[in-house]
C-alpha cells in the first residue's frame, strides 16, 4: 500500500487494511522503519545470519545465558534464574542484546513515530510501516514464527510503546522470507503488508503525531525524553516556518 501524503494514509488505512472503519481489537501488530527498502531483520540475523542455521542456534542460546548470569550477578537477584528464556530476551532486546526479535505495536501511529523518527538518519525517498494481521495462521509458534506478549517490570521502554514482539525461530533471515515460504502450506494473503509513505511528509505527520501524545516523552519517559521532545519541537518549528 503506497499513500501520497500523511493526510491520505490517516484517512484510508484502516479501511484499505481490514475493510473497515476500525481496527479489531489487538488484531493488527504495526512496526515503523525508516527506509522502505529495510528489510525486517532481528539484530541477531543481521549479525549472525551468515552462519548455518544450527551455528546460530548455538550462539542464540549462548547469549541468553550469559546475559541471564550476568543480570543476576550484577543486580544480585535470584529472579533473573526463574525468568524463561523468552523473557531474558525480551529484556535483553532492550539493552542492546542480538536477538531474533523484532519490536512491535499495537498502535499504528506509535509505528509511524518510530519510522519517521528513524528516516532522519535514512537515505530514502519513503518510509514504511508493516503490519501483521495476528489471525493469519502463519503466526501460530508450529510455523516458525510467534508472537509473544510477555513483559517484564524490568522493561519500562515496551510498556510505554506499547510494544510486543515476534521471535523467529525458523531458519529463515527475516521476516519477509519467513512469509514467503509459508505460502506453499496456506494462504499468506493479508498475513504481512507493508506501508509506504513519503519521507518528505516527515515533518507535519510527526507534528501531527506530537500533538496526539505521540513523542519521546511518552515513549521514553525520563529525562532522555525530556531532551528528545525539546529537540524535536524545535526542529519541527524550523522545518515548517
Amino acid at each position: 500500500m503506497t499513500y501520497d501524503s500523511w493526510n491520505e494514509f490517516k484517512s484510508k488505512i484502516t479501511n484499505d487494511l481490514c475493510g473497515q472503519l476500525f481496527f479489531g481489537e489487538k488484531q493488527y501488530l504495526f512496526r515503523g522503519q525508516g527506509s522502505h527498502e529495510w528489510s525486517l531483520l532481528t539484530s541477531f540475523d543481521r549479525m549472525f545470519g551468515n552462519l548455518e542455521f544450527g551455528n546460530r542456534k548455538a550462539i542464540e542460546k549462548s547469549l541468553v545465558q550469559e546475559f541471564r548470569n550476568r543480570c543476576r550477578d550484577f543486580l544480585g537477584s535470584d529472579k533473573f534464574s526463574e525468568y524463561s528464556d523468552i523473557q531474558i530476551l525480551s529484556l535483553g532486546q532492550h539493552y542492546g542484546l542480538p536477538t531474533r526479535l523484532l519490536d512491535w505495536s499495537y498502535s499504528v501511529y506509535v509505528a509511524a513515530f518510530f519510522a519517521f523518527i528513524q528516516s532522519r538518519n535514512a537515505d530514502s525517498d519513503y518510509i514504511s510501516i508493516w503490519a501483521i494481521d495476528t489471525e493469519n495462521e502463519i503466526w501460530k509458534e508450529d510455523y516458525g514464527v510467534k508472537i509473544v506478549t510477555t513483559r517484564l517490570n524490568e522493561n519500562e521502554h515496551q510498556k510505554y510503546q506499547e510494544g510486543i514482539f515476534t521471535f523467529n525461530q525458523s531458519p529463515h533471515i527475516g521476516i519477509e522470507g519467513f512469509v514467503q515460504a509459508c505460502s506453499s502450506r496456506c494462504d499468506i494473503d493479508g498475513a504481512l503488508t507493508q506501508i509506504i509513505i513519503p519521507h518528505a511528509e516527515q515533518n507535519i505527520a510527526l507534528n501531527d503525531l506530537d500533538m496526539m501524545g505521540i513523542n519521546h516523552m511518552r515513549l521514553f519517559p525520563g529525562l532522555q525524553g525530556c531532551a528528545e521532545t525539546a529537540l524535536l519541537k524545535e526542529f519541527i518549528k524550523y522545518k515548517l516556518s
